[in-house]
């Protein structure tokens, strides 16, 4: 009998949240009026997407629920005296996941006629229902955000490169559109001095060392405002949004390589870097402006290296 003293006795040990401060002689009544329900393992209690009406305290076993039906990963577990089925049972929604008994369990079932009757017979079971769907709210806002947080770690991983930290060709295409637009633009084309050398003398490791403390030295001389990508190799592009001169656009790029030329480290060798700069002009196109930056970086190269051109 559903409504028998062992059965009391066992809700009373559970201590569950929903039946938290109620009266004992009560909640025996209500007990008489629900249904005890006994799973097999791996047995399904809900699905996702369909309507409810029913709320479940887990007596014995345990539970799992999942984002997809049969799930091998469990978004969480339920175990005796824990709740759950109760916010699409109020709510009269769809369920969002799927549940399943992982072992032999028991549960009661409350159907939402009857749970609904017992809320209105006592201030306590409604408290209790507000402060558990509270709770799943909390839960929902912690897992939300750690979702965003991840998608954004992701896209991060996506348009930055994995080895220097600077931006990346797909960056640069995402943002290809608005930096066509832009008036006001200063690109700055920057290869790292001898760098095959430095490979071929110091070993790949050393090189790949090398990328980095010049990608991080770069970052540190620029403005937030600033953009800095590598496109490949040892070469790297400045974008710049706000140089509206070409003495400016010159000095940053005087700036960056006197930074770089003072890059001391034991585990480095000596680092130099040219830079070809080019400030927008009236009417001109991303590639035309790119190109240019281009050229003057080679005339750098040309002339000694360590140095700046304008385009």
């Amino acid at each position: 009998m559903t409504g028998s003293p062992e059965l009391l006795e066992r809700v009373l040990q559970l201590q569950s949240p929903l039946f938290a401060g109620i009266d004992p002689m009560l909640l025996i009544e209500w007990l008489e009026a629900a249904e005890m329900r006994y799973l097999a393992g791996n047995s399904s209690v809900l699905s996702a997407d369909q309507a409810n009406r029913e709320t479940f305290l887990v007596i014995s076993g345990q539970l799992l629920v999942t984002l997809q039906q049969g799930g091998a990963t469990p978004l969480a577990t339920i175990s005796p005296g824990e709740v759950f089925g109760e916010v699409s049972t109020l709510t009269l929604g769809e369920t969002t996941a799927w549940v399943r008994a992982e072992q032999a369990s028991e549960v009661l079932v409350i159907e939402r006629e009857h749970l609904l009757a017992w809320a209105q017979q006592s201030h306590q079971l409604a408290l209790n229902l507000l402060q558990l769907l509270g709770e799943r709210l909390r839960h929902s806002n912690l897992h939300a955000r750690g979702a965003q947080s991840l998608n954004q770690q992701l896209q991060t991983r996506a348009l930055s490169d994995a080895l220097t930290g600077a931006l990346n060709r797909h960056w640069l295409d995402q943002h290809l559109e608005s930096l066509r637009l832009c008036p006001e633009l200063a690109l700055l084309m920057v290869d790292i001095d001898h760098f095959k050398a430095i490979n071929d003398t110091h070993g790949h490791s050393c090189g790949d060392a090398v990328l980095r403390a010049v990608a991080t030295t770069l970052r540190h001389a620029l403005r937030p405002s600033d953009a800095l990508v590598r496109l490949g190799g040892e070469e790297f592009l400045v974008i710049c949004r706000q140089e509206a001169s070409q003495a400016a656009a010159e000095g940053l790029g005087e700036r960056l390589r006197q930074a770089v030329q003072h890059l001391q480290s034991d585990d480095l060798p000596p680092v130099t870097i040219s830079i070809g700069v080019a400030l927008r002009t009236p009417g001109e196109g991303w590639e035309a402006q790119l190109e240019r930056a281009d050229t003057a970086l080679y005339r750098a190269k040309r002339n000694d290296r360590n140095r700046v051109e304008l385009g």
